[in-house]
């Protein structure tokens, strides 16, 4: 980007250059020197403007429609659409877990008590723990169809659990190409890893969600054989 460029942005989304600082988080001569052209624009600015351009329309169309605007954390925040795919495939991997659980009650009948498999016993659990006693549950239950449920389930529940924690436990970092985005380290189990949750991260997310979904529903036990 220009530094011809950069001003012309920021005097199309109205904002003064301690106002874009702000918004940019970075100090106002940083800005001036951007745009005199004494310092370059860094790779990361175009997506955090459009960023920017994002969250100002949101609040001119809230403010049109007589709303307050949204209150926001004074951070650099990812672009709206971003954000939206972030929540997409957490809603997506917390479905697949209230399925299953949703489940447990009705095939309660076939799941020996003492394995503690009941709703009200994994409910608070974090998945790893939810999926460990599926897998324990379906070594017990004598029923064919439940037990491939369970097992299956199990296995549905660490996959998901692996994305959800990936994205619950990366931080904000700035991406070369595509600005705000989740930094992922694993430091802690063999070998150490980092990547991106970006964009490519989340289109294979959502592609084995998708796979996952399809494999538990196609085991699942009719609700005519196990009735609510």
């Amino acid at each position: 980007m220009t530094p011809g460029e950069l001003r012309r942005i920021r005097e199309l989304l109205g904002l003064t250059h301690v106002q874009l600082a702000k918004e940019l988080h970075v100090r106002e001569d940083t800005v001036q020197k951007w745009q005199n052209g004494k310092e370059s624009v860094p790779y990361r600015v175009p997506a955090e403007l459009a960023a920017v351009a994002q969250r100002i329309a949101r609040d001119a169309t809230a403010v049109a429609e007589g709303l307050p605007p949204r209150p926001r954390p004074r951070v650099a925040l990812p672009d709206d659409e971003y954000q939206l795919r972030v929540s997409d495939v957490t809603y997506a991997v917390l479905s697949l877990e209230g399925m299953l659980l949703g489940d447990l009650r009705r095939l309660r009948a076939a799941i020996p008590p003492a394995v503690g498999a009941s709703v009200g016993e994994l409910a608070g659990k974090e998945m790893g723990k939810i999926a460990q006693k599926l897998a324990q549950a379906a070594t017990q239950t004598a029923d064919p169809a439940v037990k491939t449920y369970l097992s299956t389930g199990a296995r549905v529940l660490r996959d998901a659990a692996a994305i959800r924690n990936a994205i619950v436990h990366a931080r904000p970092a700035t991406h070369p190409t595509e600005g705000q985005r989740l930094y992922r380290w694993v430091l802690d189990r063999g070998p150490a890893q980092a990547f991106f949750i970006d964009n490519a991260y989340l289109d294979q997310a959502v592609q084995r969600l998708d796979e996952l979904n399809d494999e538990l529903n196609a085991c699942r036990p009719s609700f005519s054989d196990f009735p609510q």
